[in-house]
């Protein structure tokens, strides 16, 4: 994977949309067909035959399977601050980055490659970090719960909001950081929870990314074989799945 994009995954513009109802998405039931509580993204990728394409949010493919990774539309602040005034407008999110080959691109909706990516295009990106709000932590048993973060980045006990329970815990990134979701495990099975220790996301899958898509897309990518990954948002409807 090419070294300037190995630890992105973000994404683009986003609708106020609905999935619509279906029996089954790539093998796996839709039990739930509501219509989402935050905004998803328009163009979501999906995996394919080793190779990944974009899907509009009512699963049909919009841009086909030609690329060794696809990201999602977004702004690229590197782009936006290239010395070459041309170059800005490619990072804006009318664009996405691809790789194909190990060489990274910017490509436009119609999955058009519009620029390659050359480092000394690139200007300097200064972000804010975030400090997450909440830690977990784990107990004698080996069991895992949540609690506030002290001034020293430690478990606050005095301010614990989920006691000791779970195998894992996982607090995942998000843009805001005082209502995060928790990626967890019991009975051996993947879930989500929030703070206050409600379930997101059922405890039946072989495993759930800790990446980005939660924080940029309000989406999460699950598993229920260990291989297939689809996207999942908070109320369990699928939008993409790769097979």
């Amino acid at each position: 994977m090419n070294k300037f994009f190995s630890s992105l995954f973000t994404v683009a513009s986003f609708l106020w949309v609905y999935a619509g109802p279906a029996k089954e998405i790539g093998g796996f039931p839709v039990e739930k067909t509501m219509p989402p509580d935050k905004p998803i993204p328009e163009l979501i990728p999906f995996f394919k035959n080793g190779k990944f394409g974009y899907i509009n949010i009512f699963r049909k493919v919009v841009i086909p399977q030609k690329f060794d990774l696809a990201l999602f539309f977004k702004e690229d602040c590197n782009l936006l601050q290239a010395a070459d005034h041309r170059l800005r407008k490619f990072g804006s999110m009318d664009y996405a980055t691809v790789e194909i080959n190990g060489v990274a691109y910017r490509i436009n909706r119609e999955g058009k490659i519009v620029y390659r990516y050359r480092a000394y295009d690139l200007g300097r990106c200064i972000t804010e970090v975030q400090i997450p709000a909440y830690i977990t932590y784990e107990d004698m048993t080996g069991h895992y719960g949540l609690a506030k973060k002290d001034g020293l980045g430690l478990a606050d006990t005095s301010q614990v909001y989920i006691p000791a329970q779970y195998q894992y815990l996982y607090v995942m990134d998000s843009e805001d950081i005082d209502d995060p979701m928790i990626i967890a495990i019991r009975n051996n099975k993947y879930g989500v929870i929030d703070k206050h220790n409600n379930i997101v996301i059922d405890f039946k899958y072989e495993d759930i990314k800790k990446n980005l898509s939660w924080k940029e897309a309000h989406l999460f990518e699950v598993s229920k074989d260990g291989r297939r990954y689809f996207f999942m948002d908070k109320r369990s409807n699928i939008y993409s799945y790769s097979y």
